[in-house]
């Protein structure tokens, strides 16, 4: 990252995030976003469309391409 000009909140975190779902990217997102989020507020659960069940993602998605 680049210099950062201002001082950051206390209470704040930083995820990866898929802007698809707003899930927790996963390396089987295609598009991801450095979120920064109140703590408490960040998000809990993999991203949905591209996470976990890998093989039967890219499986389904052969099918149309």
């Amino acid at each position: 990252g680049g210099d950062r000009t201002f001082p950051e909140p206390e209470g704040v975190v930083h995820r990866v995030i898929d802007p698809l779902s707003g899930g927790i990217a996963t390396d089987g997102c295609p598009t991801t976003v450095d979120e920064v989020f109140l703590e408490g507020t960040e998000p809990e659960e993999e991203c949905p469309l591209h996470g976990g069940n890998q093989g039967i993602w890219k499986w389904f998605k052969g099918l149309f391409d």
